[in-house]
């Protein structure tokens, strides 16, 4: 079964959003289609000027909304506002997953840090950073297993701030 796009919805029912919730919090559907029934109760005497309903004024089950009415996206953030919940992440502006982008080359930044490192603790460090910087490149360059070996000038920006602290 497809999944629906939930944030191109504009009204779906009480139910549908319950169930969808359930799926990515800790509250189950029947819990969270509970409370929003009550709240499609109390929202609305609410902007009738009426005080919410007190508990023992909340009406059985059977006589709360249909967990089938329709709402729309500013009722539900109203909703979440109301019950001090977070926006649900699938049918939020706020939460709209990140655009996903190609990954580049992999960095081999640890590994010329590492490098660096090595040298240090051998005490083989030169006395300028781009002097150390072509001695860790020739290093690498010397174990033929990476493709992408950065300059030594990259690498000094690389090194830096631990090639500081040794001085």
């Amino acid at each position: 079964m497809a999944k629906l796009p939930w944030i191109n919805v504009n009204s779906p029912t009480i139910r549908q959003l319950a169930e969808k919730w359930a799926e990515i919090s800790d509250q189950d559907a029947e819990f969270i289609t509970s409370e929003m029934q009550l709240a499609w109760l109390n929202l609305q005497r609410m902007e009738d000027g009426l005080p919410m309903l007190a508990p023992e004024e909340i009406p059985p089950y059977d006589e709360l909304p249909s967990p089938n009415e329709r709402i729309n996206k500013d009722w539900l953030l109203e909703f979440c506002d109301k019950q001090d919940w977070p926006y649900p992440k699938f049918w939020s502006d706020d939460n709209e997953p990140e655009a996903v982008r190609p990954q580049g080359r992999p960095s081999i930044k640890q590994e010329v840090v590492n490098r660096f490192r090595e040298r240090a603790n051998a005490g083989l460090t030169k006395e300028t950073i781009s002097e150390e910087a072509r001695e860790v490149e020739y290093a690498l360059r010397r174990l033929n297993i990476y493709d992408n070996i950065p300059e030594a000038k990259t690498i000094q920006g690389h090194i830096r701030d631990e090639f500081n602290k040794k001085t």
